[in-house]
């Protein structure tokens, strides 16, 4: 038994055939017979196919963002490949020199953080304070802190006790 069935769709032959390829049969659909369509209207066709096919955009020179949603600073290339996500839309165009202080900025370690005053530095400041006529605040100070010694305040706590010191 033979069937027969004309297709006219050019990409269901494709499809087809493909199929029929990796089960291991040969094309099983021949595509219909084309008319002859003049050399213009074929070369018009192919050029809207490259138009769909269109090659991803690139910066022409180095260009620089800064995405606050992230705290993200974000440099290309020349000839990079300019994104299309959508939180890209979102970055803001800045000035390598902006660029530049911003990455020195996110690099730069946190002082406040690194700022742990030593035992020496707790100890110099009590004694300046104590010597400033304050040695019964200090002493409550040391209380309020549970400690009876300089050297026995938490390291946690050194900050906020300088802090409280400098209030006296």
């Amino acid at each position: 038994m033979k069937i027969e069935v004309n297709v006219q769709a050019p990409e269901l032959v494709e499809a087809v055939n493909n199929l029929a390829a990796a089960m291991g049969s040969a094309p099983v659909v021949e595509a219909p017979a084309k008319k002859e369509e003049p050399a213009k209207k074929v070369e018009a066709k192919e050029d809207k196919k490259q138009e769909k096919k269109e090659e991803p955009k690139t910066f022409s020179r180095a260009s620089y963002y800064y995405h606050e949603e992230s705290d993200s600073y974000l440099a290309f290339k020349k000839g990079d490949e300019i994104p299309t996500e959508p939180g890209f839309t979102d970055a803001k165009s800045i000035s390598k020199k902006e660029y530049d202080k911003g990455i020195a900025e996110q690099e730069a370690p946190d002082e406040k953080e690194d700022s742990v005053p030593t035992v020496e530095e707790v100890r110099a400041k009590t004694a300046e304070t104590s010597k400033a006529g304050k040695r019964d605040e200090v002493k409550d100070l040391l209380a309020e802190f549970g400690v009876t010694a300089i050297s026995k305040i938490p390291e946690d706590q050194r900050a906020d006790f300088i802090e409280k010191l400098d209030e006296l």
